[in-house]
């Protein structure tokens, strides 16, 4: 585990998911005074690439709790990490490239979870499916609907579950969650997560056409070939959407270098 400070900020980096050693640092540098330094600061926990699931996200933010060192966003280039942080109501410290601007409705209360809520006073259904049916590569586990399946054009795939599909969504089709959405594939149609009040809801795609993005109770319409000039690339992928602010803003998950 190592500390940085940069403008304001406490960079906590962590590259290996120990516990045992992550509690040891901890206690080293409390002694140091790190929960002084963690109060005049915003504390960003960098996960770099590390893949979490939900238990491991959850223990990890509480071994911080524990600490006294409450966490302000993470960073994280894996797309599930990501999911799982925007769900806990820890928001992810990357740029956004696209803000639509798109309001609706003012957002609604986020959805509760285990962790517990700390004071930051900071400057800072069951599955239902319609055409076509569901087929039996299809499973649930961890709270994740897999449907290893295109949705085809007049099909809607929707679950209360968080949604991985591996294929694609084709142009007339809808994806719909009360949680999140990852799409192993290309977005060519509808996607509406955190239906149908939750914010904190996120998607992600590896390819996309001209999609209709939802999140909660916000709409945004994004246009492939408008994006393109606007990043200057010919090919975009790996693309991450998420509500700031009542709006959709859309980020490009790129490999950050050391």
């Amino acid at each position: 585990m190592i500390l940085k400070q940069e403008k304001g900020k406490l960079i906590i980096k962590i590259d290996k998911l120990e516990q045992n050693e992550i509690i040891k640092k901890l206690e080293e540098f409390t002694v140091k005074g790190l929960k002084e330094i963690a109060e005049k600061n915003q504390v960003i926990l960098d996960l770099g690439d590390l893949g979490l699931n939900e238990d491991d996200f959850k223990n990890l933010i509480k071994i911080f709790y524990n600490f006294s060192i409450p966490i302000d966003s993470i960073r994280n280039t894996n797309p599930i990490t990501k999911m799982i942080s925007i769900n806990y109501g820890i928001p992810v410290d990357a740029p956004s490239i696209i803000n639509t601007q798109n309001k609706l409705n003012p957002r609604a209360n986020p959805i509760k979870d285990e962790i517990p809520k700390i004071n930051n006073d900071k400057t800072n259904k069951s599955q239902n499916l319609s055409a076509p049916t569901l087929p039996n590569l299809n499973q649930e586990t961890n709270g994740i609907l897999i449907y290893r399946k295109n949705v085809r054009s007049g099909s809607v795939l929707e679950s209360e579950k968080t949604i991985l599909l591996i294929g694609n969504v084709n142009p007339g089709a809808e994806i719909k969650s009360s949680n999140s959405i990852i799409i192993l594939g290309k977005l060519m149609g509808t996607a509406h997560a955190g239906y149908p009040n939750n914010p904190n809801a996120i998607i992600f795609t590896l390819k996309l056409k001209n999609p209709l993005i939802k999140i909660a109770d916000m709409v945004a319409e994004f246009d492939e070939e408008s994006i393109k000039k606007q990043v200057k690339s010919r090919e975009i992928s790996n693309i991450l959407f998420y509500s700031d602010n009542n709006s959709i803003r859309m980020e490009i998950i790129k490999e950050q270098k050391e």
